[in-house]
């Protein structure tokens, strides 16, 4: 599973980027990992993801947050 390869600490880099494109595809694989399986949702929690998702999704630009839904 890519998840066991260590790919979580290199997500939250990437939902802090300053580029909007890297953020949108960070946050969309960050939404898939959540909607998965119940181990998938424990593992993006323990590595403390949850914060800096919502803080996209809390952006005032809302082209962070379109992107989304």
């Amino acid at each position: 599973m890519v998840l066991d390869a260590g790919v979580l600490p290199l997500l939250r880099n990437l939902l802090s980027s300053s580029k909007a494109s890297i953020v949108k595809e960070a946050a969309w694989a960050a939404c898939n990992i959540l909607a998965g399986t119940e181990r998938q949702r424990e593992l993006f929690i323990a590595a403390d993801l949850l914060a800096p998702l919502v803080k996209v999704l809390s952006h005032p630009e809302p082209k962070y947050v379109f992107f989304l839904f």
